[in-house]
């Protein structure tokens, strides 16, 4: 089960709910400290905008080196809000928060075994022989390592410490820090559906039983479906901290991407992957939703794609993804006064927005559905002209948003979408969607 490598280092993290608590505690106080202090000056000096980002900047840098080292729900949401928040968030501050995506910092080996006893029981730890000293990956949730089991190489899936007791209050912090830095802007964005929703998911995400429940249901949905693998999971020798999986050999995507593939290649690949989001969403209603591209091998020989870690799932009610057809359907039509309403109607936009932000709305929205017309076939992924398009109109569409927040139940699905967007890019695919856009009509 191979990832993206990355140049790892060791760094015991807090092994007790208190000595978790104690760091997060001390980073929220020295937070809140400067965030008083700087009030305190913008009150009583003329501060320039710049002044305010700068002083919000070094907040933010401060409070990033700490969920670095902690890992958990922190330093996930950190990660989450770099991209779903990217178009509402100053650039500078962006780029910060995207430091969280390169944290190596893995347990040391010691600490691995420590919990790898406690949760297996001294007989079942007794089965797992040649465990890695080394993670061959490392996340902000847990780190994987191989081993060999009663023969079988299996990749080991172990929960950092701390991190399911401490949820609450790492997304307290990280929420604090956002509000103030929307605060600066003049955004009253609300975003308790936001960090609800990345509560929940997080929730679920510390609980690696629900994960394995997760991978028996796409192992039983893609059983007719050629092209897919996803690992068995070892029953006996998983927890709710650690989890047990069949060892997936493959080409990681970064590397599949550089490699000189040929013309027919490069097209199964991309039909792998726009195949694999309409199973997900429309036919299953169960979408894995971290597009990181560590969570994916590829296997040219066979031509199967496969999937690694279903931590992120989401499961989407018919209702739901029904009311979302709709919505592009209404759209391309090109009728913008239906579209608005039914966007108002879906809560995907505030009833109080702007003309000006409801044009900007529409216009997105126009530029969506506009991969599926007749006359962009065979869609350029790679388009420089079209990625410009949406980006500046985005770019828009968030400076004049004031009162819709992001939509609770597609945050974790756009941030799939747009992974897997990106992914087709890289690879210079060119397919004709319009087959996608018959399916969506008469779903």
């Amino acid at each position: 089960m191979k990832k993206e490598s990355k140049k790892l280092k060791s760094s015991a993290v807090p092994s007790t709910a208190i000595g978790r608590a104690g760091r997060l505690f001390g980073a929220g106080v020295a937070f809140i400290g400067r965030e008083v202090a700087v009030r305190s000056l913008e009150a009583i000096s003329n501060l320039s905008e710049d002044s305010k980002l700068k002083k919000r900047l070094e907040q933010v840098s401060g409070l990033v080196e700490t969920l670095s080292q902690l890992k958990g729900a922190a330093m996930k949401t950190g990660q989450m809000l770099s991209l779903e928040l990217s178009d509402l968030l100053p650039p500078e501050i962006t780029e910060v928060l995207r430091k969280l995506h390169d944290s190596s910092a893995f347990m040391p080996f010691d600490q691995v075994n420590k919990i790898l006893l406690k949760e297996l029981g001294p007989e079942l730890f007794k089965d797992l022989k040649e465990i890695s000293e080394t993670p061959i990956s490392s996340a902000s949730i847990g780190q994987v390592h191989s081993a060999v089991l009663r023969g079988q190489k299996v990749a080991i899936k172990i929960q950092f410490p701390g991190v399911d007791k401490s949820i609450k209050a790492d997304l307290a912090l990280v929420k604090k820090a956002v509000e103030s830095l929307l605060w600066v802007q003049g955004k009253p964005v609300p975003l308790d559906g936001f960090f609800e929703e990345c509560e929940r998911v997080l929730k679920q995400e510390v609980d690696y039983r629900k994960e394995a429940k997760f991978i028996g249901q796409y192992r039983q949905l893609s059983a007719g479906v050629h092209g897919y693998r996803i690992p068995e999971v070892y029953e006996k020798y998983s927890t709710r901290r650690v989890l047990t999986l069949e060892f997936m050999e493959g080409v990681r995507l970064g590397d599949w991407l550089k490699s000189s593939m040929t013309a027919k290649e490069r097209t199964d690949f991309g039909e792998k992957v726009l195949n694999l989001l309409f199973y997900e969403f429309f036919e299953w209603g169960i979408v894995q939703t971290d597009p990181n591209f560590g969570n994916f091998l590829y296997r040219p020989e066979s031509d199967e794609l496969v999937l690694l870690d279903f931590g992120a799932c989401n499961t989407y009610s018919k209702r739901l993804r029904r009311d979302m057809a709709s919505l592009l359907i209404v759209a391309m039509t090109g009728d913008s006064v239906a579209l608005v309403s039914r966007a108002e109607e879906l809560s995907v936009l505030d009833p109080r927005e702007s003309t000006d932000t409801k044009a900007l709305f529409c216009r997105m929205m126009e530029l969506i559905v506009s991969v599926y017309r007749k006359e962009m076939q065979p869609f350029n992924f790679a388009s420089s002209d079209y990625l410009q398009a949406i980006r500046t109109t985005t770019m828009e569409f968030a400076g004049k948003v004031k009162y819709t927040a992001p939509a609770k139940d597609l945050i974790f699905l756009n941030r799939k979408l747009g992974g897997m967007f990106h992914l087709l890019k890289d690879l210079g695919a060119k397919h004709d969607l319009y087959g996608f856009w018959q399916k969506i009509e008469s779903w």
